[in-house]
């Protein structure tokens, strides 16, 4: 069995690969070759000030490739506002640490293959969705982009939008002036990529081929009115979007039909949804 760290799995695994691996899998997904556990969220309330105790867990099997894998979180979740608006904020009390757990089994043998952190695997897990709606959804000539977000997620989402798309520009905007500032000089350093922070919303959105949100926010974070004629638009939540934004899209794509039973749920109104996914 292996036993793997963020630091080993960060080193082992390219954006690339990810790309091309859940790429694979989405296709059998698709084609009813993968048997899905759905997400199921429990909360509790625990002794943290402001805070809720929430074990999640979900996993599936993918014959193809004779695994079963089972992903938990064990976390004490808070919602503080950032400038006025509520966010989604885990709090790493385990020592320090977050408590996400993947393990990964053999549907041959039945042995436990691998067990390790879900922090970088989901990061990358994410930005290759994100990633892969881009490379298939938007224009070819797509070269300009606006980043909203400048936390964890949104790293990984600039090496899956660099990997799909020649970009010429990232512009990028979040709440705190100092955390926008400082990744975009780290990203711009790490990949060479020529990215820039801006100072509101709007100079973000102007003028960009791809709008991609990366944010903890509980608050739709883009506007129907920035959509115009061949923009794509990602998120990695679905409150980052509402449901006129989402009525005034020619086409939305989502993971699969349980996600866009989920959307509608959340957002109710959005005929889009069900009707036009595309998996």
């Amino acid at each position: 069995m292996l036993v793997l760290s963020n630091e080993e799995i960060e080193q082992m695994l390219t954006m690339p690969e990810c790309l091309a691996t859940l790429e694979e899998l989405q296709r059998d997904i698709a084609n009813g070759q993968v048997l899905s556990l759905p997400r199921v969220d429990n909360l509790v309330p625990c002794g943290y000030a402001g805070g809720y105790y929430a074990f999640k867990h979900m996993g599936g099997i993918w014959p193809r490739r004779k695994i079963m894998a089972l992903r938990i979180n064990s976390d004490i979740v808070t919602h503080p506002l950032v400038e006025g608006k509520p966010r989604r904020v885990k709090v790493p009390l385990a020592g320090g640490r977050w408590v996400g757990l993947v393990q990964l089994y053999s549907t041959e043998t039945g042995e436990l293959l691998a067990i390790f952190p879900d922090g970088v695997t989901q990061r990358l897990r994410v930005a290759a969705s994100s990633g892969l709606g881009t490379r298939y959804m938007a224009r070819q000539d797509a070269r300009r982009v606006g980043l909203i977000g400048s936390g964890w997620q949104a790293g990984s989402q600039v090496m899956a939008l660099l990997a799909v798309r020649p970009v010429a520009e990232i512009k990028v905007y979040s709440l705190r002036p100092e955390s926008r500032v400082s990744f975009a000089q780290e990203w711009r350093q790490r990949t060479g990529a020529n990215i820039r922070a801006v100072d509101s919303l709007e100079e973000c959105v102007d003028g960009v081929d791809i709008i991609q949100a990366a944010t903890s926010s509980l608050v739709p974070v883009i506007r129907p009115e920035w959509l115009r004629a061949g923009v794509h638009v990602g998120c990695i939540k679905v409150h980052e979007v509402d449901a006129a934004l989402l009525d005034a899209c020619q086409r939305v794509a989502v993971h699969t039909r349980l996600q866009a039973e989920r959307v509608e749920n959340i957002l109710p109104g959005t005929p889009n949804v069900p009707q036009e996914y595309v998996e």
